[in-house]
């Protein structure tokens, strides 16, 4: 009984031992990844750069290369409505063009304050925390069409006196 202890001791062991290998492994090649030492390196940028005052659930997009931690990514988001952090929206890395690609959910509170906003990514890694940007972005007050203006006289296509009538 005690041999069969020891034994599944043992087992257990090298189990443990193998996944956190397999996980160290994995994470150097994510930081691999997330380097992008290959290609050059691209400034950040969001898009749309105009968004629309009192919208709702609008999205961004920014691109960028190294702009995903291998660890935590967030981006913070800075203008008059005040400052923002939060997590990314889901992205994607380019393996051809080393570029990333992340979402940002615009708080509702920017969408509501007219401005300029600056945006800036957070990625932490097994290296430290990289600030990338700032890009930024503009809310704007949605134009509304100008009304019709009403023509103060009817128009007639009436010759001058000739709605009076033939006089002699």
């Amino acid at each position: 009984m005690k041999r069969a202890i020891v034994f599944l001791l043992a087992a257990i062991a090298a189990t443990a031992a193998a996944a956190q290998t397999a996980d160290v492994l994995a994470g150097a090649k994510l930081a691999r990844l997330n380097d992008h030492a290959p290609h050059a390196v691209t400034p950040l940028s969001v898009t749309p750069a105009v968004l629309f005052q009192f919208d709702v659930e609008v999205f961004s997009t920014l691109k960028g290369s190294g702009i995903i931690g291998s660890l935590d990514t967030e981006i913070a988001v800075s203008g008059p409505a005040g400052d923002f952090t939060q997590a990314t929206n889901g992205g994607s890395y380019d393996a051809v063009t080393g570029s990333d690609t992340i979402f940002l959910s615009i708080p509702e509170p920017v969408l509501r304050v007219a401005g300029r906003y600056a945006v800036t990514v957070c990625a932490a890694g097994e290296t430290g925390v990289r600030s990338i940007g700032p890009a930024f972005f503009d809310v704007v007050p949605r134009q509304q069409p100008e009304p019709p203006t009403p023509n103060p006289q009817p128009m007639s296509s009436a010759a001058p006196g000739a709605a009076k009538g033939a006089q002699s």
